[in-house]
């Protein structure tokens, strides 16, 4: 509505003009507006616009020091790129015009092209039956959306757009997240089962293990525990939509020392890869788990779990 009413405004190139009064003089124009808590110096200028067109729906009359246009068409265009609430009847908006105007149009239809590109994707695998689903492409996909989600916060793109941008975002991952759940219960799980069968032929006492299947993170670790929990067990599991890395151990009562369990086998990882774990209320000398920020250290995590468990696992 303030962006239409604006664009009507430049296109009927209502003048704008400037006169210079001493302040009490001003201060008893009709409908002067003022900044709030503003100083003002004993002579000012009155900036006012639609004083000579009663009929344009347009009349504003402002104290202010600076310069200004001549004309509302000189504005070229206008665009709100956000807002802030101020009060419970106030908003601060944040706008662009000109070329500036122009760019930031452009720029929120280029990023309106590519959801719209995401949301095809997405379309053409709901279309599919769950075994030809293909999760590494819904997993690019989200780390689009993510991407998508940082220029929202990062550039200037208009405020509607960014709207549009988000509804249509968080439907697309909604969509995202229900596909791989479905194609890891009925598939994903079975692969990585298999993965690991093949992994885990070594006569080690142990095993560090980081899951490749693509699917639901949090339903294959989980199956992943409950299926190869006869002996010590850690899996990682990386998550490309936030850069993160899901981890869980599990202990059985007949491996844990004062200096080998759950927690403490964990704790061995969590600066590597600056982690926050926990035991979601299980004995933490049998279970733990852990989110790590710093994927980038997956490698030296593994190491270092197999380092520990070798110094430390008594059998």
């Amino acid at each position: 509505m303030i962006e239409s009413n604006v664009a009507s405004f430049i296109k009927n190139q209502i003048d704008i003009t400037r006169s210079v009064l001493p302040l009490q003089t001003a201060m008893l124009e009709p409908n002067i507006t003022t900044i709030p808590q503003m100083i003002y110096p004993d002579i000012v200028n009155v900036i006012t616009i639609g004083k000579d067109r009663p009929n344009n729906n347009l009349f504003s009359a402002e104290l202010c020091c600076g310069t200004h246009l001549h004309n509302t068409s000189h504005v070229s265009s206008f665009v709100i790129t956000s807002q802030r609430k101020v009060s419970q009847t106030e908003r601060l908006l944040h706008v662009v015009t000109g070329k500036q105007a122009q760019s930031v149009i452009g720029f929120g239809n280029r990023l309106i092209e590519e959801v719209l590109q995401m949301e095809k994707i997405v379309e053409k695998e709901e279309l599919k039956q769950v075994d030809n689903i293909e999760p590494d492409i819904m997993k690019s996909v989200i780390v689009d959306i993510k991407q998508e989600r940082k220029t929202l916060r990062d550039c200037l793109v208009p405020l509607r757009k960014q709207m549009t941008i988000y509804e249509k975002i968080d439907t697309i991952e909604r969509k995202i997240k229900s596909l791989i759940r479905r194609y890891t219960k009925t598939k994903g799980i079975q692969k990585m089962q298999d993965e690991i069968r093949k992994a885990m032929q070594n006569d080690k006492n142990y095993f560090v293990h980081k899951i490749e299947t693509v699917g639901d993170e949090n339903q294959l670790i989980k199956a992943a525990v409950e299926t190869f929990g006869n002996k010590p067990v850690m899996f990682f599991v990386p998550n490309l939509g936030n850069n993160q890395v899901l981890c869980q151990c599990l202990v059985p009562p007949r491996c844990v020392t004062s200096t080998f369990s759950a927690k403490t086998w964990m704790a061995s990882v969590l600066e590597v890869l600056d982690g926050e774990g926990n035991s979601k209320k299980q004995n933490p000398e049998h279970f733990f788990s852990m989110t790590g920020k710093k994927m980038e250290n997956l490698c030296e995590a593994i190491e270092t779990s197999k380092m520990f468990a070798e110094r430390h696992l008594k059998l």
